[in-house]
């Protein structure tokens, strides 16, 4: 099961991630955040405010989470060896 072991604040909306399964990225939220019920998160104050809970990052006391999947994929998205992964789960045609 795919889970995020640590993540960082880097800067504006975005996070640096690690993943269980030994891979990392960046994670760029911004265009995410725009949509709800992320909006809230446009405040940098509260964005800056995460923590994980059984390998997911939430928000405000576990009302706002992201898809470990999703996340997965931001962070990873132009590695070759992710694609067909990618694929099975919708996020590429």
């Amino acid at each position: 099961m795919l889970k995020i072991q640590t993540c960082t604040y880097i800067d504006k909306y975005q996070l640096n991630v690690v993943f269980n399964n030994g891979t990392s990225g960046i994670v760029n939220l911004q265009n995410d955040i725009a949509y709800e019920p992320y909006v809230e998160l446009q405040n940098i104050k509260i964005f800056k405010h995460f923590y994980l809970d059984h390998g997911a990052i939430c928000w405000q006391n576990g009302k706002i989470d992201m898809a470990i999947e999703y996340l997965f994929y931001l962070a990873n998205k132009n590695k070759e060896e992710w694609q067909t992964l990618f694929k099975e789960w919708g996020y590429k045609n």
